[in-house]
């Protein structure tokens, strides 16, 4: 494993160690405990059966030749959920994979066309980075914000979340607090993805403009959290009158070197994609 892919995995463990209550994991809670947050290194190498010194050595990225069993080991000893280890799993991978040159960027005039074809049922395309490739008109109707209008800078998840009003309205956010619930979804889908992309200086470009765009980004940062993307979503928009609950559908859509994944948005109930129909059909 590469030397960067060290750290982050030694950050990654230690962040999530510091999250684990003694309590939970059936260990004594002692004062010397109180003044360190979560476990200590000497915990998670006990209950991972490591020595803690080896284990100090992961966490601060100073070694080499981990095993598989032994990160097995630590994952099931730091509670790791499934998401997490895919994250894990494709962090040590990364090395060996190469990088797409461009992360889908633009679609073919066939891709263009079955998502035309979709409508009304709303869809779109995000690459990597998370920018909106390209957005139906049922989509686009249904948020509010014609995305296919926006600059390439503009045409991106987060930054729409930092910057747009109408598109946190689209998300249904109605506080700061449920707009740092969503940060902390976001930057852990932003990380799963960066996983297999680490020497991506672009990635890591974009990353850093959003933390120096938004503090509420920032703060879902550093909590060093992994996602997938949410398949669930409610929308009250004016052009749907009432809120309605819609199920995402994700197709990973790829050509080439490009990659990305397009998202249909299926309304739960046959009743509203009825109306969903009449509405964005006008």
């Amino acid at each position: 494993m590469s030397e960067d892919n060290l750290k982050v995995l030694g950050e990654f463990y230690r962040r999530k160690r510091e999250s684990l209550l003694p309590e939970s994991m059936g260990l004594p809670k002692s004062a010397r405990r109180s003044r360190t947050p979560g476990l200590r290194r000497e915990d998670v190498a006990y209950l991972a059966g490591v020595s803690s010194v080896w284990y100090s050595k992961i966490e601060r990225g100073k070694t080499k030749g981990i095993s598989a069993t032994t990160i097995e080991l630590l994952n099931s000893a730091l509670q790791l959920t499934k998401d997490e280890v895919e994250y894990v799993n494709r962090l040590i991978a990364s090395e060996n994979i190469a990088c797409p040159v461009s992360p889908c960027m633009r679609l073919s005039p066939y891709s263009q066309r079955i998502l035309d074809l979709v409508n009304p049922l709303p869809a779109m395309v995000l690459n990597d980075y998370l920018d909106i490739i390209y957005a139906n008109s049922a989509f686009v109707k249904m948020c509010g914000v014609d995305v296919n209008e926006l600059s390439v800078q503009e045409r991106n998840y987060i930054h729409l979340t930092i910057t747009s009003s109408k598109w946190r309205k689209f998300l249904n956010i109605t506080d700061e607090q449920s707009l740092s619930v969503l940060f902390e979804r976001l930057a852990g889908v932003m990380r799963s993805n960066q996983a297999s992309r680490y020497t991506d200086k672009k990635m890591r470009d974009l990353i850093e403009r959003f933390l120096l765009s938004s503090t509420l980004f920032h703060d879902a940062w550093k909590k060093n959290t992994v996602h997938k993307p949410q398949l669930d979503h409610e929308i009250c928009h004016a052009s749907l009158k009432k809120k309605m609950k819609f199920f995402k559908q994700i197709l990973f859509h790829g050509s080439g070197e490009s990659s990305g994944r397009i998202t249909i948005y299926h309304p739960v109930d046959d009743s509203d994609y009825e109306r969903l129909e009449r509405i964005l059909n006008k």
